[in-house]
């Protein structure tokens, strides 16, 4: 039973992976050398996880399908000890930003937020992973 005083967070938003390009030695915009990087990312998932780390049990509620990519990130939610509420819907696409960089500065991204595609979260259907935080 949860005290009066005790803290916990649900946090709304996407989680997604960011695939972040950065150009090194620029030809051509379509045929540049540079270094990728993938890491788990979006709003909601960076404030989850790092309040997880702050000792603050965290539910995280979000939409994503139900493809490799997906079951990624919910395994990295489930490492990092965050609970996940989700709205499953296979017809979403995969949740990724993608952005390349040149010189410090963004120079072009593609954005696919799955919680804008989702219709209503009226129907979440909730995932409870992980122990009882």
């Amino acid at each position: 039973m949860a005290h009066k005083n005790d803290k916990f967070a649900f946090v709304a938003g996407s989680a997604l992976l960011d695939i972040v390009s950065t150009i090194t030695d620029f030809r051509h915009i379509e045929d540049s050398i540079g270094t990728t990087s993938l890491n788990f990312g979006g709003v909601a998932y960076n404030v989850a996880v790092n309040l997880r780390k702050l000792d603050v049990p965290t539910t995280l509620c979000t939409a994503m399908n139900t493809s490799p990519l997906s079951q990624m990130i919910q395994n990295e939610l489930t490492r990092q000890h965050v609970r996940m509420h989700f709205k499953i819907d296979k017809k979403l696409p995969d949740a990724i930003y993608n952005g390349m960089f040149y010189e410090g500065k963004e120079k072009a991204s593609v954005w696919v937020n799955t919680v804008e595609k989702a219709v209503s979260y009226t129907h979440l259907r909730a995932h409870e992973t992980g122990r009882n935080l």
